[in-house]
């Protein structure tokens, strides 16, 4: 049971009552009850009102990103601007619940409602700083939040308690998991499709495909003037390449025939196969992109990372993939083919999912009869009619949970 506190005002209308009986009998010392209550009541007030006014909380990280299985460390921080003690302040952070119990001294993870908080206690001294550490352990891949912050302050009375809540908040992304990838059933150097070892650097002036933001390094020839003028800022021309270097991945995050059902390892899995696959295609010098029908929070929509290359282009589709939400906006079939519209006509898309459904199927074939490449990479678990006909791509060998498998085995269909 929640015991209710005396309010500091009662305190002083009580104390006022006191002196008002000792002033009319008379008597100074029926007065001293009643001038205490006053003052106990007044420092009360002005404690609850602003002894929390010039303490300041920080959140800090030592990094940001991070693979399943590391450690992010970190520590709050809580500053003391005043000449005013404090002794006992209690510190609430908010938590994400998929971040399991944090590590650290003086650290406590509580359920308030539907939400978690970690709390810690500070004694704090005039001008005083103290930092208190902490360890999150990074299970699940996810966008995650640490913030805002409350900080309550009970007064030496026991008749109020200083209330502030502060915005400080602290943003950290956990990447999905990566293994090694093995491929059976495939002698080719380019598993994607075989492809001219310099075909990366030629390019087809004729085929003219789109513009991108001016890149330090771009000819004078390349800036696509009319988009510059109507964007308001530099854009280069972007044209096909002359033999097969691009890789469109797309990713499907339905797991079951039903939208409202929601099978979380089957989803993780497919994006951990995703992930994994992502640096085979750096080295390989594709031109890559990543689209998915799932939904990113605070998003509208879902369109995907365009076609680009490079160390910080796949540290972009690491973090789209990371963002991705359970649960899918559209159908995959959709998502497939208007990425088979924004690629280039020679390029190759690679379609990671799950569950096959009549619809992504029916897609792939029909965009094969149009000359796209299209590989299917399947991690569900084989259906039990068999591969729908003339489907091309490879089948993830391994079963059990994605977070204990130590590499991926993708064999062709028609092995």
């Amino acid at each position: 049971m929640q015991v209710r506190r005396v309010q500091p005002k009662t305190v002083m209308q009580v104390g006022g009552v006191l002196v008002f009986i000792g002033i009319v009998a008379g008597s100074t010392l029926g007065t001293l009850p009643g001038l205490v209550l006053l003052v106990m009541g007044f420092i009360s007030l002005q404690w609850g009102q602003k002894v929390l006014n010039r303490v300041s909380p920080y959140v800090h990280l030592e990094k940001r990103r991070a693979f399943p299985g590391e450690e992010i460390e970190g520590y709050t921080e809580l500053v003391n601007f005043q000449p005013v003690p404090i002794p006992r302040l209690r510190f609430y952070l908010d938590w994400p619940p998929n971040l399991g119990s944090p590590q650290g001294r003086e650290v406590v993870l509580s359920q308030e409602t539907t939400s978690y908080k970690i709390v810690q206690t500070f004694g704090l001294r005039w001008f005083e700083r103290i930092k208190r550490r902490f360890a999150i352990s990074c299970r699940l891949r996810g966008d995650y939040t640490l913030g805002p912050a409350e900080m309550r302050a009970g007064d030496l009375f026991g008749f109020s308690e200083a209330h502030k809540k502060s915005e400080v908040r602290e943003r950290f992304m956990v990447y999905p998991r990566q293994v090694p990838v093995n491929l059976i059933g495939s002698n080719s150097r380019s598993p994607f499709g075989n492809r001219s070892e310099a075909s990366w650097i030629f390019e087809d002036p004729i085929l003219f495909r789109g513009t991108r933001d001016y890149k330090p390094g771009d000819t004078y020839s390349r800036i696509e003037w009319k988009a510059t003028a109507r964007m308001g800022s530099l854009q280069s021309r972007v044209v096909d390449a002359s033999f097969a270097n691009e890789v469109g991945m797309v990713v499907n995050v339905s797991t079951t025939p039903f939208i409202w059902q929601i099978d979380r390892e089957l989803l993780e899995k497919n994006l951990m196969v995703a992930a994994s696959l992502l640096p085979v295609i750096l080295k390989g010098k594709y031109l890559f992109g990543v689209y998915s029908n799932g939904r990113i929070a605070g998003l509208s929509s879902t369109a995907g990372i365009n076609v680009g290359s490079g160390p910080d282009h796949y540290r972009q589709c690491l973090e789209f993939l990371s963002r991705l939400l359970p649960g899918a906006r559209t159908e995959c079939a959709e998502v497939l083919s208007a990425t088979s519209r924004k690629l280039g006509e020679k390029a190759h898309i690679i379609v990671f999912t799950g569950i096959i459904t009549p619809e992504l199927a029916a897609e792939m074939a029909a965009l094969g009869r149009r000359g796209k490449r299209v590989t299917l990479v399947y991690c569900g678990d084989k259906p039990a009619g068999g591969y729908p006909p003339g489907l091309k791509g490879y089948q993830v060998m391994e079963g059990g949970r994605w977070d204990e498998l130590e590499n991926i085995t993708l064999h062709p269909f028609s092995s």
